[in-house]
């Protein structure tokens, strides 16, 4: 296991996700954290960037924000659904060995800006001293670089001189291209916490990889915690393949419905239930791990009682004992 001195997020409003997944895996390269705006991908479409971890937002929009982050890093979802009402999209995650919370949004063009959505995300910035949110808030505004102000943007630019938040976009530097006009204006946006803003290098990525915007990236100077991913090998002869593939083929119901089972808004403990369930197909083929010695064997039943159930037998069995 390793940590990451530094941890690269960026945001992109990238409509119609499902055509150009070959864009996303390009900028996934370099990325740790991508959250995605308009992008059309509901909870039944199978969308799956390899190694990472996919967040979807809960509100019942067709544009639909998600979040992708790469699988070794340990992290929890942040339920932020009370402080937006429909004009809104957001998702927000926490690292779990630090302090540090990443918020993505997307505000609705066509439906009026809500105040009270844009106050609570900024309080929430203001109340958590290493906090970050990016997003499209479709706010026009020559405070960043916006060559006319909107509504939203009033709201916007109060609300960040209020609680003291910290534009992150460099200057002179575009996110949206217009394609009706040609003209380019600045909506995408990073605002920071004051405490968190000067360990953070933002830039504006050269490439639209087809999109109207450019992604906005921010790479954050604080320690992230990972955890080692599954990735040895097992070297199993044809016989063996045989009998995995028809245990997998057997329990295959069985496994999905024990993730389906589990918080969708909790991908870690769903991602090592899958690979606990998995691993039963394979652990006789696995390479046996030493004897214990017999100064510290004992019996299977002593007096402390049976030895406990494993995850798999719990779930196949109903957690009850042997009768």
């Amino acid at each position: 296991m390793y940590n990451l001195r530094s941890i690269r997020v960026a945001y992109w409003n990238y409509r119609g996700a499902l055509s150009k997944k070959g864009g996303i895996e390009k900028m996934l390269e370099f990325l740790d954290v991508l959250f995605l705006a308009e992008t059309c991908v509901g909870p039944l479409h199978d969308f799956r960037v390899r190694v990472s971890l996919r967040i979807d937002s809960n509100q019942a929009n067709i544009r639909r924000m998600i979040v992708l982050i790469r699988n070794p890093i340990v992290f929890s979802s942040v339920d932020l659904s009370s402080m937006i009402d429909d004009s809104f999209e957001v998702l927000g995650i926490s690292f779990n060995n630090s302090r540090l919370f990443l918020l993505g949004t997307y505000r609705h063009q066509n439906v009026p800006a809500s105040h009270a959505s844009i106050s609570s995300l900024s309080f929430f910035l203001d109340k958590h001293d290493f906090s970050m949110m990016l997003g499209d808030f479709n706010a026009h505004h020559l405070m960043w670089g916006g060559s006319r102000t909107n509504p939203a943007a009033h709201m916007l630019s109060k609300c960040i001189d209020d609680y003291h938040l910290v534009i992150l976009n460099p200057p002179s530097s575009p996110t949206h291209v217009s394609s009706s006009s040609s003209s380019s204006s600045t909506i995408d946006l990073a605002i920071a916490s004051p405490r968190i803003s000067s360990l953070c290098d933002t830039r504006i990525l050269p490439d639209l990889f087809g999109s109207d915007h450019y992604p906005v990236e921010v790479q954050v100077n604080c320690m992230v915690r990972t955890v080692a991913v599954f990735s040895y090998k097992i070297k199993l002869s044809k016989p063996q393949w045989t009998e995995v593939v028809h245990y997998l083929h057997t329990n295959a119901a069985f496994i999905s419905q024990s993730i389906k089972d589990i918080d969708p808004d909790d991908p870690v403990s769903q991602h090592n239930t899958f690979m606990e369930l998995v691993s039963a197909s394979y652990e006789n083929f696995s390479p046996s791990k030493p004897p214990p010695s017999s100064i510290s064997s004992r019996a299977s039943y002593t007096h402390r009682g049976p030895p406990p159930v494993s995850l798999v037998e719990s779930r196949m069995y109903g957690g009850c004992g042997a009768s």
